[in-house]
């Protein structure tokens, strides 16, 4: 199997596990990095705000030629009623 051939079907197993994953799990939120995050850590710190829950995360890259750190906030829904299930049928 060549490389394109590898990654059509990798490609085509993502479209499959996408298509799927709100059956899968409560909350899924997914954002495209500019490179691959080596360290994950949700960090304690919390707050509330409106109907959010806001979580802070530390992420962290290590790229040949350029390291980064990110900050960030993520919202997380307090009520089960914020989210549409009837779209993903």
């Amino acid at each position: 199997m060549d490389s394109e051939e590898t990654y059509s079907t990798i490609n085509e197993t993502y479209k499959i596990w996408k298509k799927h994953s709100p059956f899968l799990y409560s909350l899924l939120q997914s954002y495209e990095l500019p490179s691959c995050s080596q360290t994950l850590d949700w960090l304690s710190d919390t707050y509330t705000e409106n109907d959010w829950k806001i979580a802070t995360i530390l992420m962290a890259t290590n790229s040949i030629g350029q390291n980064s750190v990110y900050l960030l906030n993520i919202g997380l829904p307090t009520d089960d009623s914020l989210t549409d299930y009837t779209s993903y049928r």
